[in-house]
């Protein structure tokens, strides 16, 4: 099994992204039955992201 890591900081230029893909980091320390809320978060936040662009 190939396991990956993210790096300890990620910076994407954009605060917003920054935060959301940060709640990735620990995913492999979590149970596995947490990681759906986490993934939903870190969606819920990036379509918000996006959905703001045209109004930067």
């Amino acid at each position: 099994m190939v396991v990956s890591t993210l790096p300890l900081e990620i910076s994407t230029g954009d605060p917003r992204v920054d935060a959301a893909v940060a709640q990735l980091q620990g995913l492999d320390s979590s149970s596995v039955d947490e990681h759906p809320a986490v993934f939903s978060s870190v969606h819920e936040e990036l379509q918000a992201a996006l959905n703001t662009l045209d109004q930067d």
